[in-house]
């Protein structure tokens, strides 16, 4: 039994390895005009956060707006699961007519060893947060690039593959996933989210999301790896003579 438990584990460990990234995530905050831009590299002289694989910005973009807490998560911070870009713990704020502001978090280097050239893998992007003022809209979109580029958001370089559409009221939340050919790798992924004040006052906070969903090839490759275990240990179990006490008169 204790055979059949390591082996269990050893499969499940195999097949839960994560991809893994040749380059750390980089943070972007602009201006939609393009009159400001802010580029924060993990471990980078605008980055306050000391964990490898995470950003946090805290200061000015152009002259209208504040982030407080802008963070950005990827490899190798987001462990023990397929890939995953996070923007978490947004708290941004705008004065009145300020320009739409553009939240980029991208990641490169990206490799899928198990995936052959003209598979559809599916991706999925979530995002909730909260809104001082209902008019302000926000929007979420998520990019693969099969050709590596960094902060792809265009089809240019890349295919889409999650789309909210505008978000708006007091508390809002979304979901969208897609699909995309990202090859052998290596490849990138990307989160857009656009907050747009719609000339008003803003404050807004939430948390995006993108993440691989689930492989079907995968999940029936542990179900049959899982199941042939279990019939081994019972054919096993059932071979064995059972141990028993001989009683003494």
């Amino acid at each position: 039994m204790r055979k059949f438990a390591l082996a269990l584990l050893a499969l499940a460990t195999a097949l839960a390895i994560t991809q893994k990234a040749s380059a750390d995530p980089v943070l972007t905050l602009q201006l939609t005009s393009g009159t400001s831009l802010v580029t924060i590299t993990d471990g980078g002289a605008n980055d306050s956060n000391l964990n490898a694989g995470q950003i946090t910005y805290i200061g000015a973009v152009g002259t209208d707006w504040t982030t407080n807490v802008s963070t950005g998560s990827g490899y190798p911070f987001e462990t023990g699961v397929d890939p995953l870009l996070d923007i978490t713990s947004i708290d941004a704020t705008a004065s009145a007519g300020a320009d739409p502001l553009t939240i980029l978090l991208t990641e490169t280097g990206l490799t899928s060893p198990d995936y052959p050239i003209g598979d559809n893998i599916g991706w999925v992007s979530n995002i909730g947060g909260t809104n001082q003022n209902s008019d302000t809209t926000v929007t979420s979109m998520a990019w693969l690039s099969a050709a590596n580029a960094a902060f792809c958001d265009t089809v240019t370089c890349g295919t889409e593959v999650a789309d909210t559409g505008a978000l708006t009221g007091t508390a809002f939340s979304g979901s969208a996933s897609g699909g995309a050919d990202t090859g052998n790798g290596p490849y990138s992924m990307t989160l857009e989210v656009v907050i747009d004040p719609n000339g008003a006052v803003v404050q807004t906070s939430f948390d995006n999301s993108l993440s691989q969903t689930p492989e079907p090839s995968s999940l029936l490759l542990l179900g049959t790896g899982l199941l042939g275990l279990a019939l081994l240990a019972f054919r096993r179990a059932k071979a064995s003579p059972r141990l028993g006490f001989n009683r003494v008169a």
